[in-house]
Formats: structure tokens, sequence, C-alpha cells
């Protein structure tokens, strides 16, 4: 019997890196038979009425008609670039406020993969903050399973992403954990690895310069919710955050 495939929603917009992202979604469908559900989301800006929208200065064109064909172009690319790549799924389009209309289509979904800069847009944050179903963000880095590191305070939160994580992708057996200031002889999660079968390392930082310099060097990082997250309590205090303070692709499980 065919094993039921996982929904991947594949969220893109006019900010997003869209080669990555496909090239990850391509991956994801061809080692983990993974649906893909192409989601691209207007630039609302389009749609203001014509009122209100601001007359060009040079050309006396209206504004919003160069944002219309600068979209359409963008999407007559991504849908170029879906086929190419033989994800033949229907590309869905919708116009309005992003973090409700991936609240409805993840409804249909697994997993959420879309585009991230080291500076949260206030849709990303939106969407990490509403979410209810897991994340993986994706930024000009490969994506890959090669070196896996749990970013980790043996919390809930990272706990609760490591399960989500183990579910989806239950066939990668290599983890490191690290943690920041945290007793390593306490680390729950890693019982719960190795209990698994899996192979796992853990390594302690005092010194945040270095915590966030192994971070870096994770081919994906798996770390709690940014809600209330230890990260975001203790260190975003002092301007820093995991996403700001790192180049790699992040799983957050929900």
């Amino acid at each position: 019997m065919e094993t039921q495939k996982k929904v991947l929603l594949l969220l893109t917009g006019k900010l997003a890196n869209v080669d990555n992202l496909i090239a990850t979604a391509v991956f994801l469908k061809k080692n983990y038979n993974y649906k893909i559900m192409p989601l691209y989301i207007r630039n609302i800006d389009i749609f203001i009425p014509p009122a209100n929208l601001m007359v060009s200065a040079l050309g006396g064109g209206v504004i919003g008609n160069n944002l219309e064909e600068n979209d359409n172009e963008r999407i007559k690319d991504l849908y170029k670039k879906l086929t190419l790549n033989n994800i033949i799924e229907p590309l869905i389009i919708e116009v309005g406020l992003t973090n409700k209309i991936v609240e409805e289509y993840m409804k249909q979904a697994d997993l959420l993969l879309l585009n991230r800069n080291q500076n949260l847009s206030d849709d990303t944050f939106s969407i990490l903050k509403e979410s209810y179903k897991p994340i993986l963000l994706i930024n000009e880095q490969e994506f890959s399973f090669n070196n896996v590191l749990i970013a980790s305070d043996d919390g809930p939160k990272v706990n609760k992403s490591v399960g989500a994580f183990y579910s989806l992708f239950n066939n990668v057996n290599n983890f490191k954990i690290i943690s920041y200031t945290k007793d390593v002889d306490e680390h729950a999660l890693m019982e719960y690895l190795s209990d698994k079968k899996k192979n796992v390392e853990i390594k302690n930082y005092e010194n945040i310069d270095e915590f966030y310099e192994n971070l870096n060097k994770a081919s994906l990082l798996i770390m709690g919710n940014l809600t209330k997250s230890y990260f975001l309590e203790k260190i975003a205090k002092k301007g820093l955050s995991i996403i700001e303070n790192t180049s790699v692709p992040i799983f957050i499980g929900l």
C-alpha cells in the first residue's frame, strides 16, 4: 500500500528567495515524498483604491500600476521555475493579510516552508507567533540533514520541536545538541534521542560568541517556538537572538 503523502505549504511572495525555496521543496518531494502546495501572496499595495494611490513624479503614472506589473512578472517567473523543477501542483495565488492566509492553508499541510531574512519581517514574525504547524525557514544557504544542530535549554519548547522533527524526518540519525550556560548532565533531550537509537553529541558554551559561531556551522538548526523561548527571554534582552545571529536553515516545531 502506498504511503500517504505529507503536504508541504511552499510560501512565496515579493521578498522570497524563490530559487532556494524551490530547491528545498524538490529535495523534500524527492526524498520524503512530500506533495507540494505552492502559495503566492500578492503585494496588497496593488489593490489600494485608486484615490489613495500615489502618483509618480517622474512619469505621471500611478505607482500601483508599476507594482502590479512587477508582481505579475514575479508570478510568471515563479510559475516557470516551478514547472522546470517538475512541481506540477497548481500555483495558488491569494491577496490579503499574509498570516491569515497562511493560517487557513496550513489546515491542509504538515509543514510550512518559507523564506527568512536575519531581520524578521512583520509578516514572518506573525506567522512564527501564530502558526500551529511545524515551520522550515530557509535563506540563501543550501538545506540538508548533513549537520543537524539543536539549540537547547532543555525546556519544553525545544523538546516539542525535536519531537515534531522526529515525526516528519525519523530517518535522520545524527544530532548535536548545543547549549548556552546549561548543565549538560541534566539534558533530557540527550536521553530522548538516545532512546530512539539516534547518535547524539552535546556541548555547552559559556561564551555567547562561541555559541553562535557553532550554530552557524549547522546545515539545519532545530530550535523552540519563538513565543516564550529561552533564547528570546535570556538573550534578546541584549539585542541578540538566534535568528538575527545565524545564517542557517531553521526548523521550529509548533
